[in-house]
């Protein structure tokens, strides 16, 4: 497997044939965890729970769950975003045009010409000292600890039937 289980499209996951839709899945799980600081479907690890909830989504049996994070108020488009892409990949927000992602209400305040241009400046530029520099990734002034995750080398056997 190669790639973060947790952003990992229904698609992909079922083995049914993906395009350009897995990535604008990964979208999705990016702007949830920007807004929450995790991932849509973190389950501490458990990749059966994680692989589970995204196949449902992605045969549209459930809809996504949005952290509480992303339902407080000025986060709507950032919410609507978040559901648009993180569905089935037939009704998912630029399946049948990359534009409409772009013409997205949460991208309004966006400078399109600048974009094409490449002249857009991040709101943010973090200070960086060097190549090695991790400063940026610690949490409470704290060195982060290296996480062990254990390998999935299971089957997918789990989702059928659903």
């Amino acid at each position: 497997m190669c790639g973060t289980p947790e952003f990992m499209a229904p698609e992909f996951v079922l083995s049914t044939g993906y395009d350009k839709g897995v990535d604008w899945w990964a979208l999705g799980c990016i702007a949830v965890e920007m807004y929450s600081g995790r991932a849509p479907f973190d389950f501490d690890g458990d990749l059966k729970k994680t692989f589970k909830a995204v196949c449902l989504i992605g045969m549209g049996r459930k809809k996504l769950d949005l952290p509480k994070q992303l339902l407080k108020k000025g986060l709507e488009e950032a919410a609507s975003l978040s559901r648009m892409l993180l569905t089935k990949a037939s009704d998912r927000l630029g399946n049948e045009n990359s534009d409409a992602v772009l013409k997205h209400p949460y991208f309004d305040s966006l400078d399109k010409g600048e974009l094409d241009k490449q002249g857009v400046t991040a709101p943010y530029i973090p200070k960086i000292t060097s190549n090695t520099d991790s400063s940026n990734f610690r949490q409470d002034g704290e060195d982060m600890e290296d996480e062990e995750v254990e390998s999935f080398f299971g089957t997918n056997d789990w989702c059928k039937g659903f």
